[in-house]
């Protein structure tokens, strides 16, 4: 089978409210996870806790760059 798929844009336009927007959806992000850390620290969270601090901008910027269409 054979299929083209179409190369993704080497462009992006954006907005100021755009990039405060992902701005508050990491930074959120990270003081959810520096909460779990302490929180898992103090015993307070049991069972296993994997954190994804330092990672927010992969979350942020997939969470911006998918539509509808997608899935």
């Amino acid at each position: 089978m054979n299929v083209d798929f179409e190369t993704p844009s080497t462009t992006v336009t954006t907005t100021k409210d755009d990039l405060m927007h992902q701005f508050r959806q990491m930074y959120t992000m990270r003081r959810m996870e520096i909460t779990c850390d302490t929180e898992y620290k103090a015993r307070t969270i049991r069972g296993f806790c994997h954190l994804y601090d330092g990672q927010e901008a992969v979350a942020a910027g997939m969470e911006a760059a998918m539509t509808r269409e997608d899935s």
